[in-house]
């Protein structure tokens, strides 16, 4: 992947763009929805995708650094992706 030839202060910048706009789509997102918007579900990919990529190459940040906790959000709701009723 290009994302792992990043230098490690551009990796971080990815990483805390994407964990930002997670949350705040998690913000914009209603309780009473029971599905994430497919916008929502993408971020969090990709944001899963960088803490895979963190681990295997040489600039490691802690789990932490993509760690968005969605029962801070939503309780214990379940939620589900819409593409995945679809």
């Amino acid at each position: 992947s290009w994302w792992s030839n990043l230098n490690g202060f551009f990796f971080e910048k990815l990483v805390t763009m994407y964990k930002s706009v997670s949350r705040r789509l998690f913000r914009q997102t209603s309780r009473k929805q029971r599905a994430f918007p497919d916008e929502l579900c993408n971020c969090l990919n990709i944001l899963q995708k960088l803490c895979k990529i963190s681990s295997c190459v040489c600039f490691p940040m802690p789990e932490s650094s993509f760690y968005i906790d969605p029962t801070e959000v939503f309780g214990g709701t379940p939620v589900f992706c819409v593409s995945s009723v679809n």
